[in-house]
């Protein structure tokens, strides 16, 4: 059994197919060319092309247009069936396709079920194909992942022969699973009518450890821009980027944070805590508990 590395992999940043080109200045020329090769066909010359209001010309413009927005659409359509760039209901049709329907986590204060994010299902989704074989170690990342609500991720650490250790993410608090959440993953692995587990395997299922750490950052801003306007924005920027980081063996670097805290018109992002990147193992989580974003003006 081999090391399964598809979570390490990151398609996104592959340049999408286009099926045509859709560059307005090289709809316009092929256009204009037509429509010179037209006039000249029928011995018409036709040396105006450049003209500002030939009305040819203004005809091809509008058309040309129309067309790009055409073109527009039909790329658009390829990236709606990329499964890194699509989204909502396309993303359900992909998840359909290879039998992983997008999970009900939990219900709002009006008893109305709440799905699971996008980011969340199409990391099952990727996972889906390996339950062909109970002999690949994404199958047990698939289930481990899909078999309870409370738990939002989960990772193969570690394979010793027989014996695949994977550790599970809990979806509240510091990512700490409670115990029901593991013992419902394992008894399911386990149940052969499942078929989940190869009959040698032994899986077992542990609950992620938990790195803690705190951001403080302070700003240097010019006057004008508002000093609790940007600190509120820094505040936002980061959280939504821990969170985003609240992934087993997701590291969150220096260099992260202090992106996300630079927001327009900032002059520089000082980064107090933490003092080195936070690089948990794979079977840790790297938990932010606290946010302070302070602010300074300066003269430039």
């Amino acid at each position: 059994m081999t090391d399964y590395i598809a979570n390490d992999l990151d398609r996104s940043r592959l340049s999408l197919p286009k099926l045509v080109d859709d560059d307005y200045d090289t709809i316009e020329a092929e256009r204009l060319a037509a429509l010179k090769a037209g006039y000249e066909a029928r011995g018409l010359g036709w040396d105006t092309g450049q003209t500002k209001w030939e009305p040819g010309v203004i005809l091809e413009q509008h058309d040309a247009d129309r067309e790009q927005r055409d073109r527009r659409s039909i790329n658009d359509a390829v990236k709606a069936w990329s499964i890194d760039d699509t989204w909502g209901e396309f993303l359900d049709v992909l998840g359909a396709g290879v039998f992983c329907i997008r999970r009900v986590i939990g219900t709002d204060a009006n008893g109305n079920p709440v799905m699971e994010e996008d980011e969340e299902y199409r990391r099952r989704i990727k996972l889906a194909p390996a339950t062909l074989s109970q002999a690949a170690p994404g199958n047990y990342e698939y289930f481990a992942s899909s078999v309870h609500p409370e738990i939002k991720h989960a990772r193969i650490v570690g394979i010793d022969g027989p014996r695949i250790n994977l550790a599970l993410l809990g979806r509240y608090g510091d990512g700490t699973p409670s115990a029901g959440a593991v013992a419902a993953v394992h008894n399911y692995v386990y149940d052969a009518a499942n078929h989940a587990k190869l009959g040698t395997d032994v899986p077992q299922f542990t609950g992620a450890g938990v790195l803690t750490y705190q951001i403080a950052v302070h700003l240097l801003l010019p006057r004008g821009p508002s000093k609790a306007a940007a600190i509120a924005e820094a505040t936002t920027r980061l959280q939504a980027m821990a969170d985003r980081r609240h992934l087993l063996g997701a590291s969150v670097g220096r260099d992260r944070i202090q992106a996300n805290a630079l927001v327009a018109g900032a002059e520089a992002a000082v980064i107090l805590s933490p003092a080195a990147d936070i690089k948990p193992t794979l079977g840790e989580v790297a938990y932010c508990t606290d946010i302070a974003v302070t602010a300074e003006v300066v003269d430039v």
